[in-house]
């Protein structure tokens, strides 16, 4: 018997060839991935005319302070997210009765929203950011 023959018959005795097995086993799956987006804050420096910070919430969580002038790019689950912004800071920053504006968006996976902190009568809020 030649060598080449030996080596398909002990293949084909194999008990993983018999069973139906695959000789290469498959990879390991890996854990899946949590898809992702991104929001991109920034403050202009001459918003609200003090030194106080603000916060910037995602699902009413603090994940960035932003300084005047600054900009921030925080990672997001995708789906449907709160998103809100406040002073923070001494109590000089953050009156009593200050009411925190939530404001939703839908960001699919990869996704980037860019925002800007702006202000009205009623407080800070995010604007979209225009191109």
């Amino acid at each position: 018997m030649r060598p080449s023959s030996l080596l398909v018959l002990c293949l084909l005795n194999s008990p993983s060839v018999l069973a139906g097995d695959p000789l290469i086993p498959p990879p390991v799956n890996p854990l899946p991935q949590t898809a992702q987006a991104h929001v991109a804050v920034s403050r202009p420096e001459d918003l609200a005319a003090n030194a106080c910070d603000i916060g910037l919430y995602v699902q009413d969580l603090w994940v960035a302070t932003l300084t005047p002038g600054k900009q921030v790019t925080v990672e997001v689950p995708v789906g449907d997210i709160a998103l809100s912004v406040a002073p923070v800071g001494s109590a000089y920053c953050t009156p009593p009765g200050l009411q925190v504006r939530n404001q939703s968006a839908v960001l699919q996976a990869g996704e980037t929203r860019r925002y800007e902190v702006a202000t009205d009568e009623g407080g800070l809020f995010l604007a979209p950011e225009v191109e």
